[in-house]
């Protein structure tokens, strides 16, 4: 059985491996402003969350989670950027199926003619609506009889953006991510000291129709892959990696050294190096938290989010 896993998740890391030349290219357009990111506690950890995805946040960085996510739960944040411009979401999920909206609003913006004289105040404003699912490989007739089928899953996210500013810059696009997610919750190796072990894979943007303006402009969206693999040690400990074709990684750190209350740091690296740290408390359905995203260049980041499970 150890040998079968660890041939499974090697033969899916190198075929992984082998798409990213393919779709590594920096991103330039409206779509960036989903790389903000979802969730406190994500950010807490340097958004190294694609393998850990056992939360309302799979739904933005691996919906292939939601395979096992059980009851009803909400998921908001809010956080402000840049002086007055503000951004966060609001999200939902249902056994497997998740919705939410994801939003970013630059704040008033003086608009002046030609003369310079103003005339006014016009914004920028992105909307984000977002569909997932997952399903374990064992509820799937094709796989359920492969060998570790209730440990895989796969999903499907849509994302629908829409852009709102002056007239010619409005515009609107949709994009397809396919997700994949394996998970041991009793590895076969480490018994005595590993609690959970995962691999996840995000294949971004594979399909989906460009972001198109009234102006008659269009963007594409940028293809991304996305690696992590996370493994959770004596109950206690989470350690997360993640990579992408965007030559962009992370490594996270959880610790919950008491039931419900957790402490996070997080390590980014993005053409410069983004520290992050982070807390979480869990009380009955409540989960609160926090984190704090510190920029080298720019205005440090503090984003909150609440969450709620039935």
């Amino acid at each position: 059985m150890r040998r079968v896993c660890l041939d499974v998740t090697g033969c899916i890391l190198l075929m992984a491996m082998a798409t990213l030349a393919a779709y590594g290219s920096p991103f330039a357009n409206a779509a960036s402003v989903l790389e903000l990111g979802m969730g406190a506690r994500a950010l807490g950890l340097g958004e190294a969350f694609v393998a850990i995805a056992d939360d309302e946040s799979a739904l933005f960085y691996n919906p292939a989670g939601l395979a096992w996510h059980k009851g009803f739960s909400l998921l908001s944040s809010f956080e402000t950027r840049l002086l007055e411009a503000g951004c966060g979401h609001i999200s939902a999920v249902r056994g497997n199926l998740g919705i939410g909206v994801h939003y970013f609003d630059f704040g008033a913006v003086p608009e002046t003619d030609e003369f310079g004289n103003a005339i006014g105040t016009f914004s920028y404003r992105t909307f984000a609506l977002l569909a997932g699912a997952g399903l374990s490989a064992a509820d799937l007739p094709l796989f359920s009889s492969m060998p570790m089928a209730e440990s895989a899953a796969l999903g499907l996210g849509v994302k629908l953006l829409s852009v709102d500013t002056l007239g010619p810059g409005d515009g609107t696009g949709f994009a397809i991510d396919l997700p994949f997610l394996l998970r041991f919750d009793s590895p076969p190796f480490g018994r005595d000291l590993i609690n959970q072990f995962a691999f996840g894979i995000l294949l971004q943007n594979v399909l989906g129709t460009p972001i198109s303006y009234e102006s008659g402009h269009a963007e594409n969206w940028v293809k991304k892959v996305v690696l992590g693999t996370s493994v959770e040690i004596a109950e206690q400990l989470v350690i997360a990696l993640r990579i992408a074709s965007d030559n962009t990684a992370s490594l996270g750190i959880e610790w919950a050294p008491i039931s419900g209350i957790s402490a996070r740091i997080g390590l980014k690296r993005d053409r410069v190096w983004i520290w992050s740290l982070g807390t979480g408390v869990r009380y009955g359905k409540l989960a609160f938290d926090m984190a704090l995203n510190a920029h080298p260049h720019l205005q440090d980041q503090i984003r909150g989010s609440l969450g709620i499970h039935w």
